[in-house]
């Protein structure tokens, strides 16, 4: 386990943990953490604290010297999504650690999802003693209610075994085992119960399991191999966010639900069958799954959110199903590999920002019956042609004519389309959207047609080889719309 730092931050605020040393003479050493988080409504668990503290205890008593401890300390105790910077030089100058007589960490900010940690280990009874509270929101059908839980403990730590087992729910194990097995009887494993274990690598769940709760397998960085047996209907969020050497994970037939970040940063994972049942990707489900190389989604899903798959940068190829009535924006971003899109018959809302960082994007194949989008040569229109929706980044075509009947350009229409020379407007065209044509770096000279009424913001940002955009006599181009402190644009009116 690690200290959280939502317990000492809110939304994605900085944290600083105050870092005490005290000798036995009486001297003061002190030092800090500054910690950038990102916020989750996880509330505190029974036990939590005991936890922690345990863990406090084992990384002081394992420490070698002042310099290890606060390494350990920055590396090993406190949970964080990035962190800024530390400054634990005096602490670190310490000759030894014998002749300390407490070390405290405190953390704190105020605010309406903040909280506090204060912990303090004792040299002289080898105890550590602390108090932690935190307070989170949660939404009820009534609207929204603050919630304020609060947990101390002084004295020695006792444990009640490897498996620590409450109505069938399995809420924490304790052992340092590389294998675990857990005992059959065990229906659902509780939140947090193998958070940050840095030993295990397989774990062999038994049939009748029907929960993976929140943050269960959380940064298990060791964890290769973990069976989900069938029966298997619930993995909650970040359930196995961080385990990065998991190469195969099979989810059951069973399964019906799987919630937000549940599989984030499983870096070695390398393919992925969503079982039919499952009507959502929820928000970063697979954020960067870097080795991921393939994904069968179900006809059931209905709903892709943000950053769902994000990042992840070997996808090669994804098919959306029939079914699938929204996918939101940058759910694909940054996944490098695509080579081709598939859109099918659905009646999806398709934002162009969808295909944002996909460099080797080379064509978008839509399904002829699909009501709301056509593909014309690997191009994504809009069914009636008036909206260019989106060319392919890695398509290979060094000059390109946008259909007649075109109206509308929209925003990232051609971002960073790396390999065009030239792109020919045709005459009707309208509007051009926020950073349409941005970020192009072989284009040299754009022409606007006369039928022109606005062209937004950025339309032109970063295009590194434009030197003329040609416009009509009577419209004025905003300095906003390309980079007017380049003094090697030259604008032309006609």
């Amino acid at each position: 386990m690690k200290f959280r730092t939502d317990f000492v931050t809110n939304s994605s605020s900085s944290s600083f943990i105050a870092v005490t040393a005290t000798r036995k003479n009486g001297q003061v050493v002190e030092g800090s953490i500054k910690c950038g988080t990102d916020y989750h409504e996880i509330p505190l668990i029974e036990g939590e604290l005991e936890e922690n503290l345990s863990t406090l205890k084992e990384v002081i008593e394992s420490s070698r010297d002042a310099f290890d401890l606060c390494d350990k300390i920055y590396r090993e105790l406190l949970y964080t999504y990035h962190t800024a910077n530390d400054k634990l030089d005096s602490i670190r100058d310490l000759e030894t650690l014998d002749d300390l007589a407490t070390i405290q960490l405190k953390g704190s900010q105020e605010g309406s999802n903040g909280g506090h940690f204060d912990f303090t280990y004792d040299f002289t009874t080898k105890e550590a003693t602390g108090n932690m509270d935190y307070k989170y929101y949660y939404e009820e059908p009534t609207g929204k209610e603050l919630i304020i839980k609060r947990c101390d403990y002084k004295g020695e730590l006792e444990r009640d075994g490897v498996f620590e087992i409450v109505e069938g729910i399995l809420k924490k194990y304790n052992g340092k085992d590389t294998d675990v097995i857990v005992p059959d009887g065990v229906i659902g494993i509780g939140p947090m119960a193998f958070f940050a274990n840095y030993t295990v690598e397989n774990v062999y769940l038994p049939e009748g399991i029907r929960f993976i709760d929140r943050v269960a397998f959380y940064n298990c960085q060791r964890l290769r191999c973990i069976n989900l047996p069938k029966g298997l209907e619930r993995i909650g969020s970040c359930a196995f966010s961080g385990c990065s050497q998991i190469e195969k994970l099979d989810l059951p037939s069973s399964l019906f639900e799987i919630d937000v970040e549940c599989f984030k940063e499983m870096k070695s994972l390398k393919s992925i069958v969503v079982p039919e049942g499952i009507t959502e990707i929820p928000y970063q489900a697979f954020y960067y799954c870097e080795g991921l190389e393939e994904v069968s989604l179900p006809s059931t899903i209905e709903h892709i959110d943000e950053y769902a798959f994000s990042c992840c940068s070997k996808l090669k190829e994804i098919k959306i199903p029939d079914q699938v009535a929204e996918i939101d924006v940058d759910a694909f971003s940054g996944c490098h590999d695509i080579k081709s899109f598939y859109i099918s018959k659905c009646g999806v809302k398709i934002s162009s920002s969808l295909f944002n960082g996909m460099e080797k994007l080379e064509k978008i194949i839509v399904d002829e019956e699909n009501e709301n989008y056509k593909s014309v040569d690997g191009v994504l229109y809009t069914k009636d042609g008036k909206r260019l929706v989106r060319y392919p980044e890695g398509k290979r075509d060094k000059e390109y004519t946008v259909k007649e009947g075109t109206r509308f350009i929209s925003e990232y229409a051609f971002l960073s389309s790396k390999n065009l020379e030239k792109i020919n407007l045709p005459t009707g065209l309208e509007r051009i959207g926020i950073d349409a044509l941005s970020c192009m770096k072989r284009i040299e000279k754009i022409e606007i047609p006369d039928s022109i009424k606005s062209i937004s913001n950025g339309a032109f940002d970063a295009c590194e080889s434009l030197v003329e955009i040609v416009i009509p006599k009577d419209f004025d181009l905003d300095e906003d719309t390309y980079d007017y402190w380049r003094e090697s644009i030259k604008i032309t009116k006609r």
